[in-house]
């Protein structure tokens, strides 16, 4: 008698990709603020804003908002586009 034993678990394989370019400093920059509308995001985002604010110097803040469960629509992408960075808050 033989017995076939199936892993259902794909093969394990890491795509190289380039890491993002980094910013050399925030101050004076436009920096997007995404909020997923998940419970508490954009409060979170609100703080690291602020800490940001303080820590790196005054620069211009965008925040923009979409629902978790889809894509961006293009006009919030349109306005994110034009910043020099993005930070995106994944809260529950």
């Amino acid at each position: 008698m033989e017995i076939e034993v199936l892993v259902p678990v794909p093969p394990v394989g890491v795509e190289q990709r380039p890491l993002a370019y980094r910013l050399e400093q925030v101050s004076g920059r436009t920096i997007g603020f995404l909020d997923n509308q998940k419970h508490n995001a954009g409060l979170l985002l609100r703080l690291v804003a602020d800490e940001l604010q303080r820590l790196a110097g005054p620069f211009t803040e965008v925040h923009e908002a979409k629902v978790a469960t889809t894509a961006a629509p293009a006009a919030v992408m349109g306005h994110l586009q034009r910043c020099h960075a993005v930070v995106l808050a994944i809260a529950d």
